[in-house]
């Protein structure tokens, strides 16, 4: 799991890689994938509007109150796309 999270996590890797790896943290209901998708969102200018996007979508799977506290939290600097 720790593998797969290091590859969302790094912003070298292609997009749907990265998006992959967190499809895979969600479907193994990984404690941890909170915190990674936090920080990925943390830099909004780091990713596109897309990734973000598609990670939120991904997030909207999960059976978690604090997905809603990750989601708004970064909210203020999303695009209105």
């Amino acid at each position: 799991i720790e593998a797969v999270r290091k590859v969302f996590a790094d912003r070298g890797q292609a997009d749907p890689r990265r998006l992959a790896a967190l499809d895979a943290l969600v479907a193994a209901r990984d404690a941890g994938v909170l915190s990674v998708v936090d920080a990925a969102l943390a830099d909004a200018k780091a990713s596109s509007p897309q990734f973000r996007a598609q990670a939120l979508a991904s997030l909207g799977r999960m059976d978690d109150p604090q997905v809603a506290e990750v989601v708004l939290k970064h909210y203020p600097q999303m695009d209105a796309d």
